[in-house]
């Protein structure tokens, strides 16, 4: 190497080292200042600064709790028989009370910022992104809270009913701001939410003191159909639980392979719907049968042209709820 390359070498590195040590006084002095500034801040302000935070945490533990009171005072003051005697629905006190502890909890929120002298002027625009953030991300929970509003104000099933929703049936057991709560009858919880349930067919069983019953009878094509008639509306009235306005009655729903299926129409209170199921298909069970009535099922004829094999005897005797109707060898057939 000559000696102008060795000597440009060294004073670029003379150059260059310095330049190295201003950036990182530079960057001491910015980081220095920062931390100077932050200092004198809290000197200055930090035991104002202090109180506040002191004091918005003292609103908020406060304030917590007294939500906590006024959503129960409200409650109670919503559970008391009104003048005419009636009580509120529990999905409407549940609902309310749900609405009325958001609100607080929003005003809780500002009146902590005032404290912490937060100005929402110089913050409006940060504001307004995050309620647009925060509105496409909780779409589903507004949709929900409108229509529980909406299904609230229609008043189509109220906490005790029975409905089916959605392909599944319950009790309603709670109705708040984002869904229901059905009971099974196998004491299952089921949770829906409202806009699911907005957009669902309801069916309410308990709308109506009354309930129709509906149930078939097969019997054989044999059986005298007034005397059937007369054995299970017979019955039928003798049951306590059924009423006798409308009356019950029996007609003939349809042929089908076997039988005659009899259907029984009848009312009951809705409160007794499945006793009397449960009872009715007991006792007409056992009339028919006491008064020698064919109940006929389902079965299956197999004509054998050969029976005698002994595939054929032992399936037989495996089966013997099969009926086998040899068929008689004419005179042309071969054996």
């Amino acid at each position: 190497m000559s000696n102008l390359a060795i000597f440009l070498l060294l004073t670029d590195s003379q150059t260059s080292a310095p330049t190295s040590t201003g950036t990182s006084n530079s960057s001491g002095n910015f980081f220095s200042d920062f931390f100077d500034k932050i200092v004198n801040y809290f000197k200055e302000n930090g035991v104002t600064l202090m109180l506040r935070i002191l004091l918005a945490l003292l609103i908020i533990i406060i304030g917590h709790y007294l939500i906590k009171l006024l959503t129960f005072v409200l409650r109670k003051s919503l559970s008391h028989p009104r003048k005419n005697g009636k009580k509120l629905d529990r999905g409407i006190i549940t609902f309310s009370s749900s609405v009325f502890k958001f609100i607080l909890s929003v005003a809780l929120v500002f009146i902590v910022f005032a404290v912490l002298n937060i100005p929402l002027n110089s913050w409006a625009s940060v504001v307004s992104a995050a309620v647009l953030a925060i509105g496409l991300a909780l779409q589903d929970t507004i949709a929900n809270f409108s229509n529980g509003v909406f299904l609230l104000s229609s008043h189509n099933f109220v906490t005790g009913d029975y409905i089916s929703v959605d392909g599944v049936e319950g009790t309603v057991m709670e109705f708040n701001m984002m869904s229901i709560v059905l009971l099974s009858p196998d004491n299952k919880r089921i949770i829906i939410p409202n806009s699911t349930v907005a957009k669902s067919i309801i069916t309410n069983y308990s709308s109506e003191p009354t309930r129709r019953i509906s149930l078939n009878f097969d019997v054989s094509y044999d059986s005298d159909i007034n005397k059937c008639r007369k054995i299970i509306l017979n019955t039928v009235n003798s049951e306590e639980l059924v009423l006798k306005d409308p009356e019950p009655n029996l007609n003939i729903n349809s042929f089908e392979s076997s039988s005659i299926r009899l259907v029984l129409k009848c009312y009951v209170n809705n409160a007794d719907y499945w006793t009397v199921i449960y009872a009715l298909n007991e006792k007409v069970f056992e009339a028919l049968k006491k008064a020698g009535i064919d109940i006929p099922f389902d079965q299956l004829d197999i004509n054998i042209k050969d029976n005698t094999t002994k595939d054929n005897t032992k399936a037989l005797k495996e089966h013997p709820e099969i009926k086998v109707k040899p068929l008689k060898t004419k005179k042309g057939d071969k054996k």
